[in-house]
């Protein structure tokens, strides 16, 4: 159908098009950057937290066997020993510490608090956990 009499009409049926302006996709653009930023950003905090986590849960599993390690020593051999790193991961630091109680004849009871702490890599704070084991008589 012809359009007569109404030449601005036909410029503007003409220029009428399906699509975006460049404003409309630089702010699309935009918004997309802000959304990646915040979303790289907390997944980059996840993956750090889920590495700390992992870190510990090593460095308990460490502090757990060299307990049990020291629980299976005869009473007069447990001593104390200082930073080593642990043979499974060179990067964790082992040490024992024990502290003897009732080491006196005439004390009743005599007893070694052993404390094994391990610290892990990456700044993850230590691990210590403390047991007691009593001379058997």
């Amino acid at each position: 159908m012809e359009v007569t009499g109404y030449p601005n009409r036909r410029r503007r049926l003409a220029s009428r098009c399906d699509g975006f302006t460049v404003l409309e996709v630089l702010i699309a653009l935009a918004l997309f950057t802000v959304v990646m930023l915040f979303g790289g950003r907390t997944i980059v905090g996840f993956v750090h937290q889920v590495g700390l986590s992992e870190a510990r849960a090593q460095a308990t599993e460490f502090v757990l066997e060299e307990l049990e390690r020291v629980r299976l020593l005869p009473y007069e051999d447990i001593v104390a020993g200082g930073p080593a790193s642990v043979p499974e991961a060179p990067e964790y630091t082992r040490s024992v510490n024990v502290t003897v109680i009732g080491s006196q004849p005439e004390e009743l009871y005599a007893y070694r608090v052993i404390t094994v702490t391990v610290e892990p890599p990456s700044g993850v704070a230590p691990v210590s956990v403390s047991t007691a084991i009593a001379e058997q008589q």
